[in-house]
């Protein structure tokens, strides 16, 4: 009888082990990318990183990758570009793509949004996630692309019942079908989580010799889950180099949607500006300066009597904006609709500032005329702090007295 139950937990650890998805999933590999690296012409070598905050970080998997490919090829020379934001899934991140990252013309473009898309449906991360495929390979088709995915107390809850995201699945859907090479950071996670040798969440370590991989069971530590992660992609990538080609990548017909291949962004133009909005680079000292990187042309509306006002035509639009403590509620007037009150101050503006965006849906499929101004009247902002005392800690407290709508982007699934 023991001898049985000891097989069958012998067992049951085998198949959860053989049930984890693959560590690299090679396909075609970044058989240009190698090549550039095998062949040193003199150019710049460019690697383009697309994703959230877990790739955002700094000193993490991002900056550790690069540093590495750096070390092994010290004659090359190497631009990093980084075009991660915290917060943002492939669902925004196929509108970013283009003027983020695509205009820099990247030799290889990771791409990480499987943790932001965990509770996407399959279907809108298969048109997103397709649509910066298409993008990319539309711009240039000698840009290899490498899917990573990260890993989060969810996902390996799941991993360790024989489960996988529907993030992940549907980008390994679409890596199978374009023979796009994929990194899974959390399976090395996993198998240490399981082995003990690593704890999912504790405190920040004082030096580098910590056991814990996250404070919060997400975003990983530098010194342990962000190495971890740089490791695998250390050993991955000497597997994805092996072949090396001058390859033009092909865009198939698509394997879900194209949908989403004309997708753009872009800056809120003069003639749609109207009452003196004036421009961030005209405001060294807002706030809004260190977000100028990825959004150079913000613009900022701080009067009722200035307004944003276009014609687009499609069945949904999106803007890309900058909130903080002195953000404020916008009325959107969309043709002959009920205005619609959009507050761009949330809870979160007590902490700190961000880039984020919205979009207005549920429109008919047909030509519309947007206009936006600040709301005449204003909610309470502190009525969304959490506990009344907490008022008098907040650092700025005048900066909360303030209404100003930054806006730096204009999210467009059809055209002008």
């Amino acid at each position: 009888m023991l001898k049985n139950l000891l097989f069958f937990l012998l067992f049951q650890l085998s198949a959860g082990a053989q049930n984890l998805p693959n560590d690299v999933t090679v396909r075609k590999g970044l058989p240009n990318f190698s090549w550039k690296l095998k062949h040193n012409m003199g150019d710049t070598v460019r690697i383009a990183f697309l994703g959230g905050s877990i790739t955002q970080a700094e000193n993490g998997w991002r900056d550790k990758t690069f540093n590495w490919i750096k070390q092994q090829y010290p004659s090359i020379k190497f631009k990093q570009i980084n075009a991660a934001i915290g917060g943002t899934g492939s669902g925004l991140g196929v509108y970013r793509v283009g003027e983020q990252v695509l205009k820099y013309k990247p030799d290889l473009l990771f791409v990480e949004f499987a943790v932001n898309d965990f509770s996407e449906p399959r279907t809108a991360i298969l048109k997103s996630m397709e649509g910066i495929v298409r993008k990319t390979i539309n711009a240039n088709a000698t840009t290899d692309i490498c899917f990573v995915y990260t890993i989060t107390n969810d996902i390996y809850n799941m991993y360790n019942n024989n489960g996988i995201p529907v993030s992940i699945a549907a980008m390994e859907e679409l890596a199978s079908y374009y023979r796009i090479p994929s990194v899974n950071f959390g399976v090395a996670i996993t198998q240490l989580l399981n082995d003990k040798k690593l704890f999912i969440k504790g405190p920040k370590p004082n030096s580098n010799d910590s056991s814990f991989f996250s404070g919060d069971g997400g975003h990983p530590y530098p010194e342990t889950g962000h190495k971890i992660y740089a490791e695998t992609m250390a050993k991955s990538l000497k597997q994805l180099l092996l072949k090396a080609a001058v390859f033009n990548h092909t865009v198939y017909t698509p394997y879900y949607s194209d949908s989403m291949q004309n997708s753009s962004m872009i800056d809120v133009l003069p003639y749609m500006q109207k009452g003196g909005i004036k421009s961030i680079k005209d405001i060294q000292e807002d706030m809004g300066q260190k977000f100028t990187n990825l959004l150079p042309n913000l613009l900022l509306l701080n009067d009722t009597l200035q307004e944003i006002a276009f014609s687009f035509t499609g069945n949904r639009i999106g803007f890309m904006d900058v909130i903080g403590p002195s953000s404020a509620q916008i009325t959107v007037s969309i043709d002959k609709d009920a205005p619609r009150y959009i507050n761009r101050f949330d809870s979160y503006c007590f902490y700190f500032s961000r880039m984020h965006w919205f979009f207005i849906d549920g429109l008919s499929n047909g030509k519309h005329y947007i206009s936006i101004k600040l709301s005449p009247v204003q909610p309470d902002k502190f009525l969304l702090l959490d506990k009344e005392n907490e008022r008098s800690t907040l650092e700025k407290p005048e900066e909360y007295e303030k209404f100003i709508w930054r806006v730096g982007k204009i999210l467009i699934p059809g055209t002008l």
